[in-house]
């Protein structure tokens, strides 16, 4: 077993996509902030809906 959730491939593959979109998204408007993180935020929320025992 993990001692650590960072320890579990599916988080180190999420981690790395997000900081990936991070840097694809850096440098947008502003007036685009909101609109993506609204989405972001939904895809967390769905993502952790699997996640539950």
């Amino acid at each position: 077993m993990y001692k650590s959730f960072t320890e579990m491939p599916v988080w180190q593959k999420a981690h790395k996509l997000a900081v990936q979109v991070f840097h694809l998204t850096v440098n947008l408007p502003r007036s685009e902030d909101y609109g993506l993180t609204s989405q972001i935020f939904d895809l967390n929320k769905l993502i952790n809906s699997f996640s539950q025992p």
